[in-house]
């Protein structure tokens, strides 16, 4: 039988160190660069729920100032001609913000 010497047992176990090392350092940063990328991705939706939410609300700012130049040429028709067509028009533009 062959015995190992104990400087042959401490070199093996100092590669098997290393490469045990090598192996869970590999593990940890996959786990950062995942919980990273994740954290990535989250906020890009959290992004784009935001960007929609704004293009909603300047169409809704669009259509009240669109409302509000109709109600004003409906009372300033009724104002320069006295005729109640103009003032249809009015209540017709208010109800249709509501």
């Amino acid at each position: 039988m062959h015995s190992k010497s104990s400087g042959e047992l401490k070199t093996k176990f100092m590669s098997n160190l290393r490469v045990q090392f090598a192996f869970t350092s590999t593990i940890a940063t996959l786990l950062i660069i995942g919980a990273v990328s994740y954290g990535g991705i989250v906020m890009s939706a959290e992004s784009g729920r935001w960007v929609r939410h704004t293009h909603e609300v300047l169409g809704n700012l669009k259509d009240l100032r669109l409302a509000m130049e109709s109600i004003e040429s409906g009372c300033t028709g009724f104002v320069l001609t006295g005729k109640e067509s103009y003032l249809e028009s009015f209540a017709t533009t208010l109800i249709s913000l509501e």
